[in-house]
């Protein structure tokens, strides 16, 4: 008996940090959990009567609809056949049992963020705090909170990530396998999916041309190429064989229309184009209370921002709340001024801790930015296409920069190690508080 104690202490004194993750990862989904119970009243749920119909459409059909059928059946199949494991056709706790799924969704990302955090050698107990620095963010919580299919793309892209970088350190059958997989099914949750996969193609790439490794290093290479690239053929059938042969489309759309609905940005000069991609949020025209939508006229809302840059910020610090009208807590402003702080102060740490060993990381978070800004600058009519929904999975990368930033800068001393750690639990503790007078003002 003694020695069973004895190896039992030695197991739990080896993985403290591991159980000590697994009760913040707890933490965190049961505050999700009350979320989805007691949502503000002012939250936004994008098309959510549309992707309820998308779930319903299929049980009732017992088969895909047209991509034209509904305002949403043109998106990928994978999360609203999931759905129909939880009765689709009941009105009353179809909803709920989804958002609930979206946690699941949500518990895997968290744990493919603090498992690349130690595959890149980051002090656990640091890593530990950067993941519950990421995950307490408003905005990542609205997303893995809601009836929509970012939730299991962005869950699919940081498995993605994972599996790749897992195969790119040690080749191994099962590993390629699980990047065919994961890019299969990702590419069938939402095309959003496929940035991630592009901007680590062209990483891998550029590591053949400036790593001179050797061959083995571009064997390695090409076969996690091959993966992504055979992952992504599995979606073609799907592509010709049920959108184009019911609608003559590749992609078809369900918001293109004939009155010129879906036209494109056009820019009169590079000014102009500079602006759109880059200008910050105003303060005074409620863009930072109304993070979807801004009132140009009495009775008229513009769906667009005045740039992308804005709309990206914006919404990946709150989430999307209307919280234009008065609060009945005086502190509420203050408190939201103070979330943006600590986002702000976490991007502008990742950037002056910037270590050589966290180049890869920080190659990939660039090229995310570039894939989606060049992306929705020329094709997208609306710059609040550059919601953090999209994105989500660019928190990785940023996340590992931070990471291995403040761990080569020796955190363990006893300042650094005070210093850091009440930073980021502060942070957390005012994202929380504005999360909870949000919820207490509007519900």
């Amino acid at each position: 008996m003694r020695r069973v104690i004895n190896r039992a202490k030695v197991f739990f004194a080896r993985h403290f940090f591991l159980f000590l993750a697994g009760l913040a990862l707890l933490g965190w989904m049961t505050m999700a959990v009350i979320y989805i119970r007691n949502p503000p009243s002012q939250s936004y749920q994008h098309d959510l009567d549309g992707h309820i119909e998308y779930s319903q459409l299929i049980a009732r059909e017992k088969k895909l609809p047209a991509p034209d059928r509904g305002w949403e059946t043109y998106q990928p199949p994978l999360y609203y056949l999931i759905n129909q494991l939880v009765h689709p056709l009941d009105s009353s706790t179809h909803g709920y049992r989804v958002r609930y799924i979206s946690v699941v969704y949500g518990g895997l990302f968290a744990i493919c963020l603090f498992w690349l955090l130690l595959y890149y050698r980051v002090d656990p107990p640091l890593a530990l705090l950067v993941s519950i620095f990421i995950m307490s963010a408003p905005a990542v919580l609205q997303l893995f909170t809601s009836y929509n299919n970012d939730a299991l793309a962005m869950a699919l892209a940081a498995l993605f990530l994972a599996a790749l970088q897992a195969y790119y350190h040690r080749p191994c059958l099962w590993r390629w396998l699980a990047i065919f997989l994961v890019v299969g099914a990702g590419c069938h949750a939402k095309f959003s999916f496929i940035p991630a996969v592009l901007a680590s193609g062209v990483l891998l790439c550029v590591s053949v041309l400036f790593d001179h490794q050797g061959y083995a290093h571009v064997k390695r290479v090409t076969f996690a190429l091959l993966a992504c690239s055979a992952g992504g053929l599995v979606l073609v059938p799907w592509l010709y064989f049920h959108n184009y042969r019911l609608t003559g489309k590749i992609f078809p759309n369900n918001i293109e229309h004939p009155t010129g609905f879906m036209e494109k940005v056009r820019f009169k000069s590079t000014p102009d184009l500079i602006h759109f991609l880059f200008s910050p949020p105003h303060l005074k025209n409620g863009e930072w209370s109304t993070p979807y939508a801004v009132a140009t006229a009495p009775g008229q809302i513009d769906w667009s921002k005045p740039s992308l840059f804005g709309s990206a910020l914006v919404t990946a610090t709150y989430g999307e709340w209307d919280y234009a009208a008065d609060h009945p807590f005086a502190s509420f402003r203050l408190l939201s001024w103070a979330c943006l702080t600590t986002s702000m102060l976490g991007l502008v740490l990742a950037i002056l801790l910037y270590r050589p060993r966290a180049r890869v990381p920080l190659l990939l978070a660039i090229l995310a930015l570039l894939s989606h800004m060049s992306h929705l600058s020329f094709v997208h009519p609306f710059a609040n296409a550059a919601n953090f929904r999209y994105y989500a999975w660019i928190l990785l990368p940023l996340a590992l920069v931070l990471g291995i930033g403040l761990d080569e800068l020796g955190w363990r001393s006893n300042s650094r190690l005070v210093l850091v750690t009440t930073v980021i639990l502060t942070a957390c503790i005012v994202r929380w508080g504005f999360l909870y007078l949000l919820i207490a003002a509007y519900h």
